[in-house]
């Protein structure tokens, strides 16, 4: 990386593709102006139809303006995205089932000047196209992502104008797209991950973007079969579903990539033995953004390893910011790549919006200290071993919620589970276990002890103090266990 003077990082090109987002139809339009750039529903739009959409709705925003872009997953939600960035401009997708006082203050925190919805867009007429001439700086912000707030406030990242193209170019490098090729998700496109996963990749592919809108299994499995899914984004939770449906099978899908939480071997398993796919995991962040390792086919399934993506090097760090060795746990630290043709193109997030204290925290001499425990082998794989803050502290003992997890849903009885620390006045924190039970289970009468029996082959710290019996473990959009839903479940099952 060099620097302009002002002490801001300039990385390397990208070894191809566009130099901005707004650029991202260029090349199809080029290439392939007929090819179906998007499937929602019974709608298909070309290349052409496309950006004639996206020209619509540009030529109507101001630029460089932030834009509230509040959709459910659609082409329209699509066709914004890509006219926010076409003028130079900031988006910031929010969920349209967030309640409306929390879209509010997003918004608001966002500083939008421009709220985007399904009937604004549908009320707009193209206008005169303002000769912007716009050469916009790679690395000014374009997209603002909400997380989870599983565990707090969210945090607001702000991602630049390059971060958006990393996922899609690295993901060619990875794996070529291939002909005919159809891509889709029913995860949220409001997350910026899933935006840029799903159809910014696919655009960036020359590939199909197909909008699948249900995330239950029967709507799931009819818009992979009716639409020709080959390549399918889920969460674990989508492909437990899936596997306890009643599909026949899944059509032409031969691709399926799994992140956003835990995936057990043993789903991985259950779900390529019924529809013939090894579904593929990987690690990533919103800060990143998306992926930074991937598992490899040719690892067992039980390995649980994943491998840097050729922009990254993953190294484990201690708390004085020192690498450790081989097989020694500590932070999880994403830097850019420093060899081959993507050495020094990976920039992560340009920071948090309104937590500078966080922002110092997490990017330190350009790199991403990701807040995750994890492990490097001999191969420079990376093994995560979960938050550094999930670590339960039972009486001065260290307890690690995943090993619990891991040994009780090793029964193929348990559907799910969730392991959180809730407080206890004289051990400082206990142990609580969340569990569904597959359909064609019944809840065991002694729950507590059936837990215990499963966990006894662990450390004596790690037992189970307190267990309930679920329909469902709380979860947000992208799979990952909400933590603060989960412990006010035990508070109120269990008050002091």
């Amino acid at each position: 990386m060099s620097s302009d003077g002002t002490g801001r990082s300039h990385p390397a090109p990208y070894p191809f593709g566009p130099a901005s987002v707004r650029d991202i139809l260029v090349e199809g339009l080029i290439d392939h102006p007929d090819r179906v750039a998007i499937v929602d529903g019974g709608a298909e739009l070309t290349w052409r139809q496309l950006d004639r959409a996206v020209e619509r709705v540009a030529s109507r925003l101001p630029t460089g303006c932030t834009a509230a872009c509040v959709f459910p997953n659609s082409a329209t939600a699509i066709v914004a995205a890509l006219a926010v960035w076409r003028v130079g401009g900031v988006w910031v997708g929010i969920d349209p089932r967030l309640p409306a006082d929390e879209q509010r203050e997003r918004r608001q925190r966002a500083g939008t000047s421009v709220l985007l919805t399904p009937d604004v867009v549908s009320e707009m007429d193209i206008t005169d196209v303002a000769d912007r001439h716009l050469v916009p700086d790679p690395m000014s912000p374009a997209a603002i992502a909400f997380t989870s707030g599983t565990t707090g406030r969210p945090k607001a990242i702000v991602h630049s104008q390059r971060n958006l193209l990393g996922p899609g170019l690295v993901s060619i490098e990875q794996e070529p797209p291939t002909d005919g090729e159809r891509i889709g998700t029913a995860l949220s496109l409001s997350i910026l991950n899933m935006m840029l996963l799903g159809p910014i990749s696919a655009l960036l592919r020359g590939s199909t973007f197909v909008v699948c809108r249900s995330g239950r299994a029967d709507g799931l499995v009819e818009d992979i079969v009716s639409k020709r899914v080959t390549r399918l984004f889920a969460v674990p939770t989508q492909l437990h579903d899936l596997v306890e449906s009643d599909a026949a099978g899944l059509g032409v899908l031969d691709r399926v990539v799994v992140g956003g939480g835990r995936a057990e071997p043993s789903l991985l398993a259950r779900f390529a033995e019924r529809f013939g796919v090894r579904p593929t995991r990987s690690y990533g962040l919103s800060e990143a953004p998306t992926g930074v390792a991937r598992e490899s086919m040719a690892d067992p399934i039980e390995a649980g390893r994943g491998h840097p993506l050729p922009h990254v090097q993953i190294e484990i760090r201690n708390p004085a910011g020192q690498r450790v060795e081989v097989g020694q746990v500590g932070e999880v630290v994403v830097v850019p790549a420093v060899s081959g043709p993507w050495a020094n193109t990976w920039t992560p997030m340009l920071g948090y919006l309104d937590d500078d204290e966080a922002s110092t925290r997490t990017l330190r001499d350009g790199a991403l200290w990701t807040g995750d425990r994890g492990v490097i082998d001999d191969d420079g794989a990376v093994t995560i071993l979960g938050r550094l803050g999930d670590l339960i502290v039972r009486g001065g003992a260290n307890v690690d919620p995943r090993a619990i997890e891991n040994a009780i849903q090793a029964d193929r009885a348990v559907a799910d589970v969730a392991v959180v620390g809730l407080p206890h006045e004289r051990l400082g924190e206990q142990v609580g276990a969340l569990i569904v039970f597959a359909p064609s289970m019944r809840t065991p009468r002694d729950l507590l002890g059936w837990v215990r029996a499963r966990t006894a082959s662990l450390d004596p710290h790690h037992r189970v103090d307190e267990v309930i019996a679920a329909d469902h473990v709380p979860r947000n959009a992208m799979g990952k266990v909400d933590s603060m839903q989960v412990q006010e479940r035990f508070l109120d099952t269990f008050p002091a």
